[in-house]
């Protein structure tokens, strides 16, 4: 009696896009709800720590602290997946073009924050969060003209819907006037390059995975 052995099927790479996609829809709502409902108390934090320190300050303690947690995160996942025998470990290759994608991501990144946290000592935070919000008017304006995307109906309707949801919560706390001029330009500056990371994202987060992109951030 002979005893055959098969040799063992390669495991299939699998991009974190390819497995975002695969999970279940009701994950990625919930997520935008924690999303959502972290983000909506970064205003007023921001505001908070900035009675002590200075916008640049707050947001270099901002990416510092974030830094230490996500590196250390990284490193605790590297040494579990090198001690499990059931893990398959993929070498990230970064080619030029994702190099570029990712320091423009940093940059777009790091000019939201800073230019969202300067407006924060130049307007109220109402008028700051309002204006910042219109980020998905710009990130679809961006995306029709530069990047060729097209979107239909639907999504238009829904987008126009959550800017005057937006607009009609803060309508109450606005306030107008020359002496808010500046902190509302920087706040209107803070959704375009927010408009610009997130485009910058959705290319990268095809290739790779989210504590990557954080990371670079």
């Amino acid at each position: 009696m002979t005893i055959e052995l098969k040799p063992s099927q390669p495991q299939i790479e699998q991009t974190p896009g390819a497995i975002a996609q695969g999970l279940p829809w009701s994950i990625g709502l919930i997520s935008l709800f924690l999303a959502i409902f972290a983000l909506s108390f970064a205003a007023i934090f921001i505001r908070l720590s900035e009675r002590e320190l200075g916008p640049v300050a707050t947001i270099f303690n901002r990416f510092w602290v974030a830094t230490v947690i996500l590196g250390l995160g990284n490193l605790f996942k590297t040494l579990s997946e090198r001690h499990s025998h059931d893990s398959f470990l993929q070498k990230q290759h970064y080619t030029s073009s994702d190099l570029v994608l990712l320091l423009a991501m940093s940059v777009f990144f790091s000019s939201t924050l800073i230019t969202w946290a300067w407006s924060l000592t130049q307007t109220s935070v109402a008028n700051s969060n309002l204006l910042h919000n219109v980020t998905p008017l710009f990130t679809t304006v961006i995306g029709w003209l530069f990047l060729s995307q097209s979107f239909d109906g639907r999504f238009l309707i829904g987008m126009v819907v959550a800017i005057s949801g937006s607009i009609l919560i803060g309508l109450g706390d606005l306030h107008i006037g020359s002496d808010n001029f500046t902190g509302d330009s920087l706040a209107i500056l803070s959704a375009v390059f927010s408009a610009a990371n997130l485009l910058t994202v959705e290319k990268l987060r095809a290739k790779f995975s989210a504590t990557t992109i954080l990371l670079w951030c």
